[in-house]
């Protein structure tokens, strides 16, 4: 019996499926294949070509950029400015060797100032880009630190607005790193130093509404530098007994102790 049932239903959903394809107006697959034609193919295929080398291109122009401004920055570390000073020219001479390519003049500001935009439309390539003129604009900041105590430069031409303050939130993030090496030569002076040039550039990026983007999250970077910084202090305050004076408040401890 439970054989017999089961023959009948699957006859029943052979009929319902017979009926289905003979007049449900089921589309019937074509007799043969006809090739695909594309009027624009011959265009199409040079226009993928050429973004792929254009963008073999940034990447290579990035990676030179990126590969000068390292080196300013480690010569920086060890105190090495004359070599810091040629790294940065030679950065600088790659990034205008460039200009054909990949600098175009803004019309998106009433200034009418210059700007890096990459040619290719590989969202990749371009940021290799920015983020090779970000390391440019760091080592630039740094560099001004170290000769003149100040992390702030003018801007130049070829930066925009967000390589300009990338920059500066890297140069911090350089600082902290600087005052690690300083603080176990117990140079707590250079330390206290840096603490104060990351404090003032915290204090002139309070105005700013950096929203959700890059630069907020390299804006938090910036204050878990500073926290690094004052830890640092306050640990060395701890062994040695020794407040963490900023260098103006330790000049005028200084006179306080002479009278």
């Amino acid at each position: 019996l439970h054989l017999a049932r089961t023959m009948r239903l699957n006859m029943c959903f052979a009929q319902q499926a017979a009926s289905v394809a003979q007049g449900s107006g089921l589309a019937s697959l074509p007799s043969k294949v006809v090739p695909l034609e594309l009027p624009f193919r011959g265009s199409l295929a040079r226009a993928v070509e050429e973004d792929v080398e254009r963008s073999r291109k940034a990447s290579e122009y990035a990676r030179k950029v990126r590969r000068r401004t390292k080196a300013a920055l480690l010569a920086l570390h060890f105190g090495d400015l004359p070599e810091a000073t040629s790294c940065l020219a030679s950065a600088e001479a790659t990034i205008l060797g460039g200009e054909e390519d990949f600098v175009m003049t803004s019309t998106s500001t009433s200034r009418g100032d210059r700007s890096y935009f990459p040619v290719p439309s590989s969202s990749s390539s371009s940021s290799l880009v920015s983020a090779s003129l970000e390391s440019f604009a760091a080592a630039t900041a740094l560099f001004t630190f170290f000769e003149s105590g100040t992390l702030f430069y003018e801007k130049a031409p070829f930066l925009s607005d967000d390589d300009y303050i990338g920059g500066f939130l890297a140069a911090a993030q350089e600082l902290s790193r600087y005052a690690v090496r300083r603080a176990t030569e117990s140079d707590l002076r250079s330390v206290k130093i840096c603490r104060s040039s990351v404090e003032t550039l915290n204090e002139a990026l309070l105005d700013f509404d950096f929203r959700n983007g890059p630069l907020r999250k390299k804006y938090d970077g910036l204050k878990y530098a500073l926290r690094k910084l004052v830890d640092i202090l306050y640990e060395h305050s701890l062994v040695d007994g020794e407040e963490g004076l900023s260098p103006e408040e330790e000049e005028e401890e200084k006179k306080k102790k002479k009278k």
